[in-house]
């Protein structure tokens, strides 16, 4: 039972991320806390990032991780800009949307669990 529950812990991850991103990006614009200047550059970077790793621990792979990604982070930049009351689609979100995926990728090459290629010892 719990080998079972532990089997669908990556992809319950990966669901609960996107869940979190869904609700951070589609709420509408006057119920979202404002911050300083540029401060949701920085929470589109972090959900992309979020994702990218979330994707990779749900064992999806590099390229099928940075397909999907890009393509939830530019439709949602659409979605944003033509159907959440007070919110508009930034080329400058998405711009930073990529970023947080790719440091997203790149984080996960360097710390994920697992064997890594390693010399047997002598």
């Amino acid at each position: 039972m719990i080998r079972t529950v532990l089997s669908w812990f990556p992809q319950f991850t990966l669901l609960c991320a996107f869940a979190f991103a869904c609700l951070l990006l589609f709420t509408p614009g006057g119920t979202v806390p404002s911050g300083p200047p540029g401060a949701d550059k920085v929470v589109h970077f972090l959900i992309f990032g979020m994702l990218a790793v979330s994707s990779r621990f749900a064992r999806i792979g590099e390229k099928p991780t940075l397909a999907w990604v890009l393509a939830f982070a530019a439709c949602s930049e659409v979605i944003q800009a033509l159907w959440i009351p007070h919110r508009d689609g930034s080329l400058l979100d998405l711009l930073a949307d990529a970023v947080g995926l790719l440091t997203g990728l790149l984080l996960w090459q360097k710390v994920r669990p697992g064997p890594r290629g390693r010399r047997a010892p002598e």
